[in-house]
């Protein structure tokens, strides 16, 4: 017996009426597709035509078939830009009518604390957090005895407020996207790290308003297989190469998780003789960083470095072992075509 509300009932019978209503039976049953996953992917492609939807449906199963390890907001962002790919102009429509539902709300809870929740643009909120991240950093570094989360919250709070130490700072934020779409030259969708992909027109809008917007724009350029390579000669990762591992890897490696990446590990310890390098580095979680030191946990880099992306095999204490592999920068190593509409093809992937 499932224990649960009748809401989420009522949400996955939604969910599995969308799919039978519009003949998108590849969906049903596919063993790396639960409840939730199908949720996901009906409600990124729900304002698509129904051929696009189908099209998005085979690119969805050929990319978990890809890439099996994939986390639930990982396969969010994978359908986002397969739908930007598949249509971007309805979802360039889709955002504007997001954003006219901005607004902030509060909520007081029963312990004494309260919740202040802002509905704002996805890049308004990557700048947001990145202003606030570099300030909790830089106290941490001088010694404050605060947690990060709560050197968060009471900056959120003195900025929010107008308290002393709130007044505004520069803010930089990271973007990643082929060159042919600063051009010009392509729809190739944009990505921010934090967020995800987001479409050509957007990312070019961005560069375009950033100075007036006080927000610096860090713009890395991506070739269509991986990013280039770094290396360091000390055991401590440098900021640099730590943020270039961060914006290659944008999500914690170890498979299925889903959490931003918070440290720099060394996938060979440095103890041991490995070395500080984009090949031998790797993006982790705080938890997840910590967990590598089990002994019979290991990563193990099993591509050829500036050849092949960045792919580690993670073994398991009970032996088990999957790949992880670093999302591939915005841009088609091998463009496919599905014809959404009698006499028209359109590249997916």
């Amino acid at each position: 017996m499932r224990r649960s509300s009748t809401f989420p009932f009522v949400r996955h019978a939604s969910v599995r009426l969308t799919l039978a209503a519009t003949a998108r039976a590849r969906l049903v049953g596919v063993r790396d597709i639960n409840e939730r996953r199908a949720e996901i992917i009906v409600n990124e492609t729900s304002h698509l035509h129904l051929a696009e939807r189908r099209a998005a449906d085979a690119a969805v199963l050929d990319k978990l078939a890809e890439l099996p390890c994939l986390g639930d907001r990982a396969l969010a962002e994978e359908v986002r830009r397969i739908v930007y790919r598949l249509d971007s102009e309805a979802a360039l429509r889709r955002r504007e009518r997001a954003l006219r539902d901005r607004h902030v709300r509060a909520r007081a809870s029963a312990d004494g604390t309260g919740e202040v929740t802002g509905v704002v643009a996805d890049w308004q909120m990557a700048a947001i957090m990145a202003s606030l991240g570099a300030r909790a950093d830089l106290l941490i570094s001088q010694g404050d005895e605060r947690t990060r989360a709560q050197i968060l919250a009471d900056l959120y709070v003195e900025r929010l407020a107008g308290l002393p130490g709130a007044s505004g700072v520069p803010v930089m934020v990271d973007l990643v996207l082929p060159v042919e779409t600063l051009l010009g030259e392509s729809d190739e969708p944009g990505e921010v790290p934090g967020i995800g992909p987001i479409p050509a027109d957007l990312a070019r809008d961005l560069i375009d308003a950033s100075p007036a917007a006080r927000t610096a724009l860090r713009r890395l350029f991506a070739d269509t297989d991986h990013l280039v390579a770094m290396e360091s000669q000390a055991r401590i990762f440098p900021k640099d190469l730590a943020d270039f591992i961060k914006l290659r890897d944008r999500r914690c490696r170890t498979p299925w998780c889903d959490a931003p990446t918070r440290h720099t590990d060394h996938v060979e310890d440095a103890t041991v003789g490995g070395v500080t390098s984009e090949h031998n580095g790797q993006g982790l979680c705080a938890f997840c960083n910590y967990a590598t030191q089990h002994p019979r946990l290991r990563h193990t880099v099993t591509s050829i470095a500036d050849l092949q992306p960045h792919t580690t095999l993670v073994t398991t204490p009970a032996g088990a072992s999957y790949d992880s592999r670093a999302p591939a920068p915005p841009g088609n190593p091998a463009d496919q075509f599905i014809q959404t509409h009698p006499g028209v093809w359109t590249r997916i992937a």
